[in-house]
């Protein structure tokens, strides 16, 4: 795992993304501007997915936005490494549709869906 340390741009709505340090160390670029996505370097969004974990920085990031709608259906490009990125569900019999870059390992979630993920997770659990 690795973070990026360059300025990457959302792939989403190609708005510069903020670095956020977690508590976790990780740093995970979101897109506090423009549609509220959230990037996640290779192996990092496993850390993140327990509903126990406090995500309390990411939330901090993000609270009292409003967040500009995307086109979720659209291949998108991996801010890191250009490639495109593939489409698949998150969290085994989850209904989240994240983007992944089958080259770097990234992720890219929009917004809200990290939540919706993690209550996926749970349910899983039960």
């Amino acid at each position: 795992m690795s973070d990026t340390k360059k300025e990457i741009i959302c792939p989403a709505c190609k708005t510069k993304m903020e670095k956020v340090i977690t508590k976790h160390g990780i740093i995970v670029d979101i897109c506090t501007n423009g549609c509220g996505g959230i990037w996640f370097d290779n192996r990092e969004l496993g850390k993140f997915t327990n509903i126990t974990e406090s995500i309390s920085e990411i939330e901090d990031s993000v609270k009292n936005k409003t967040f500009n709608v995307t086109e979720t259906e659209k291949i998108r490009k991996c801010p890191v490494c250009q490639n495109n990125m593939v489409k698949h569900k998150a969290c085994g019999g989850s209904d989240v549709e994240i983007d992944d870059c089958y080259s770097c390992g990234g992720k890219f979630l929009d917004f809200g869906e990290l939540e919706r993920i993690r209550r996926a997770c749970l349910d899983m659990k039960k």
